[in-house]
């Protein structure tokens, strides 16, 4: 988990600098959380899923490893939707003729920029909850004779 936490995060913020220097669209970045990033959680998953024999004082630590890819897959999902919707309102704002000084572009505009926002916001809630698990994972295992 650590290992593929490393990873994961290593990936993207070396695309994230790119998407910053606008070298990368969203859109880039999102097909790389769908297409590396989620892949490896979903194996993640898909191993832990086959363990079947755990003795008794590992059965937390596969509880907290399945909550872990649980929520940060979720995590990646929700960022890589708010980066299509910055890549999707960038698209819409070029084809748009209204002025940008229009009041009624002005308030779609700043509606869609919170709900990027929120979006956004949830994924580094799980994010968050997602390293805490990780932690106890971290912790338990160190324990662990």
């Amino acid at each position: 988990m650590v290992e593929l936490e490393n990873q994961s995060t290593k990936a993207f913020q070396a695309a994230d600098v790119k998407f910053k220097k606008r070298q990368m669209t969203a859109d880039a970045l999102a097909a790389l959380i769908d297409r590396t990033i989620l892949p490896e959680l979903k194996a993640s998953q898909d191993r832990l899923q086959a363990i079947r024999k755990v003795p008794t004082e590992h059965g937390p630590i596969l509880t907290d490893a399945k909550e872990y890819l649980r929520l940060r897959s979720e995590s990646w999902r929700l960022r890589a939707d708010g980066l299509r919707k910055i890549e999707l309102r960038a698209l819409q704002t070029k084809r748009e003729q209204e002025p940008i000084a229009d009041a009624s572009w002005r308030r779609s505009a700043e509606a869609q920029h919170r709900a990027n926002l929120a979006t956004i916001g949830n994924a580094e809630g799980k994010t968050h909850a997602a390293l805490l698990v990780l932690d106890r994972i971290k912790t338990a295992k160190s324990a662990l004779p």
